[in-house]
């Protein structure tokens, strides 16, 4: 049984008004349930039901804190109390950094804006029993480009899935788990 508690912010090299785009705590409930999705998808674990509402709310308090305060981390002794009161063997969480580049050619008034994203996942399993921590880190890449008439990038309106965040994040956070499970020896 698993819980999946979370996604800390990285480092990255990103613009203010990009770090303040990330400061919305859905973002951080988005990345959780990526990395949910993508530890399920491997058929390898199975994922706390979330019908025990205390269960849900310590959960959901994790994700938002963890998120939202700079520099926060997950200590072995809170790990091994969440997982008693969660009532689950293995953790996972992880932390995300992005850094993003950004090219402009402009003629006139017209221009051609071109944005590489590169994003670095760090997932971690831990294991209540042994107290154990295996990690795995997964990169990914995306880029848009757009052409127009004085325009610029301006907050990336596409769902999260089409969207170049989207795109480096689920591939860095597949590649991450990927890795991870084949490091984790599975009894029949």
């Amino acid at each position: 049984m698993l819980a999946v508690i979370g996604m800390i912010q990285g480092e990255g090299q990103l613009r203010d008004t990009e770090r303040k785009s990330l400061q919305n705590r859905r973002i951080g409930f988005g990345l959780t349930n990526l990395l949910a999705e993508s530890l399920f998808d491997t058929g390898k674990f199975r994922l706390l039901e979330e019908k025990d509402v205390r269960k849900r709310e310590l959960r959901e308090n994790l994700v938002s804190k963890y998120w939202l305060e700079p520099g926060a981390r997950y200590s072995e002794q809170m790990l091994q109390s969440v997982a008693l009161q969660l009532g689950v063997e293995l953790l996972a969480y992880g932390n995300i950094a992005h850094t993003s580049s950004k090219q402009s050619y402009c003629v006139g008034p017209f221009c051609h804006h071109k944005q590489k994203l590169q994003t670095k996942v760090n997932v971690c399993l831990y294991a209540a029993s042994t107290r154990a921590i295996l990690c795995h880190e997964g990169q990914g890449e995306a880029q848009q480009e757009g052409t127009g008439a004085f325009y610029e990038f301006r907050n990336d309106r596409l769902d999260f899935e089409k969207n170049a965040a989207g795109r480096a994040a689920k591939q860095a956070v597949t590649l991450a788990v990927q890795e991870l499970t084949t490091r984790i020896q599975f009894a029949p």
